[in-house]
């Protein structure tokens, strides 16, 4: 009788799954994943210095409580969908990476079938 698929598993990690060739494969969606990643830090960090810049300016601006409630308004809006666009590039970024895990791990498990049918 063959061996077990445990068995195959245990074997084939020890020899190593190609991790290496993995981290090596598909640079393009990597890359772009890291462009998405990137692209969100600078958003959010645009977003907050939106918010802080109205601040500022509700503070040192025009007198009145009116002008000074649109600018703070403005600001926390500003965070808001800066937020929500950073969340999106970042989820834009994760599907990209655990696609190419998928690929990865689909390949690990017909190599780990096909040693116990061997």
């Amino acid at each position: 009788m063959g061996k077990s698929f445990a068995d195959a598993v245990r074997e084939d990690m020890e020899r190593g799954s190609d991790k290496r060739a993995a981290r090596e494969k598909y640079p393009a969606l990597r890359t772009i994943a890291r462009y998405f990643y990137a692209l969100s830090t600078i958003v959010i960090v645009l977003g907050v210095l939106d918010l802080v810049g109205s601040m500022a300016f509700a503070v040192i601006g025009r007198p009145g409580w009116y002008f000074s409630a649109v600018a703070v308004g403005q600001g926390v809006l500003a965070l808001l969908v800066a937020s929500s666009a950073a969340l999106s590039l970042r989820a834009k970024a994760e599907s990209i990476l655990v696609l190419i895990d998928i690929e990865q791990n689909t390949r690990d498990a017909v190599r780990a079938a096909k040693s116990i049918t061997e």
